[in-house]
């Protein structure tokens, strides 16, 4: 974020690949975001292996929770 100039208040949403539930939670304590901007779909769809990302995106936009303009962090986790 500081590469990009960006400040964590900034961010609208994380959406991360989505492998489990334990995976899940572990990335979002080490990037320090709270449930409300992590979008979660693993509980309703389970690991999607390479879909998760564009799954959760699409989820996070027909939702009205990704409004346009709202910036968002979205990677694989290692």
């Amino acid at each position: 974020m500081a590469s990009a100039g960006v400040s964590r208040d900034e961010i609208g949403a994380v959406i991360p690949h989505q492998a489990s539930a334990q995976a899940l939670d572990h990335a979002r304590a080490l990037i320090g975001f709270g449930k409300v901007q992590v979008v979660d779909i693993f509980s309703d769809h389970g690991n999607q292996i390479a879909t998760s990302i564009p799954t959760a995106l699409h989820h996070a936009t027909a939702s009205d929770r990704l409004p346009a303009g709202t910036l968002l962090i979205s990677r694989p986790w290692p």
